[in-house]
């Protein structure tokens, strides 16, 4: 066996096959909690329903070049309670997802955006349930979730129905500052000169450059 298949039959291992299908649970508790968003990049994924992680906390260790903020991961910690969702997912999905979350199970550490580990959640009356879950590389000065970036996570929690004090904590999580929504800002907005014909034009071409960066 390569090193190369080594690895990605090593990430794996929570996995099974059920009547010659590969299938494998998911543990969502960032912006993947939202069921539309999670349909467009999973097509196939089932939701199991809502399960916890315990001794673990959520955390904004890395920043977003596509959202414009930091983003979600998780880091262990002795008391708290991550809620998320489980998902089953089929290899095809499991695929779009890794690419999703910028995991390449045959990297070495630190070159991903996010590693792809294995965990134990409770589901239901604690039944405990193998799963994965994306946990971000962590780099220098990430800065903080933007309020619409919260915005969505608060909703796909809300939508799950996870507990009322779980939902007030994510609500308290400090954003960034949008300027644009102060009013001391507005008083001091001045208007921009106009734009030159060539600098119009050049804003109208296509971005690609962030067109490989995935985050949760």
């Amino acid at each position: 066996m390569s090193f190369c298949e080594a690895s990605r039959t090593a990430t794996l291992s929570v996995g099974v096959v059920k009547s010659g299908a590969f299938e494998m649970k998911y543990f969502a508790y960032g912006s993947n909690l939202d069921l539309l968003q999670m349909a467009q990049r999973c097509p196939n994924a089932k939701v199991i329903g809502p399960a916890q992680l315990t001794n673990h906390r959520l955390c904004f260790p890395r920043s977003s070049p596509v959202r414009g903020c930091a983003v979600a991961s998780i880091e262990p910690h002795e008391g708290h309670v991550i809620w998320g969702v489980i998902y089953e997912l089929d290899a095809d999905d499991l695929h779009r997802l890794d690419s999703r979350e910028g995991y390449d199970p045959v990297n070495l550490a630190g070159v991903n955006r996010y590693e792809r580990e294995e965990i134990v959640v409770a589901h239901k009356q604690g039944e405990k349930v193998d799963a994965v879950v994306y946990i971000a590389v962590p780099e220098d000065d990430p800065g903080r979730p933007s309020s619409g970036y919260m915005r969505h996570i608060i909703e796909g929690a809300v939508a799950h129905s996870f507990p009322d004090d779980y939902i007030e904590m994510l609500r308290a999580v400090e954003v960034a500052v949008d300027e644009y929504a102060t009013l001391d800002y507005l008083d001091e907005y001045e208007e921009p000169e106009a734009e030159s014909e060539f600098e119009a034009e050049a804003d109208d071409e296509p971005d690609d450059r962030y067109e490989d960066d995935r985050d949760d």
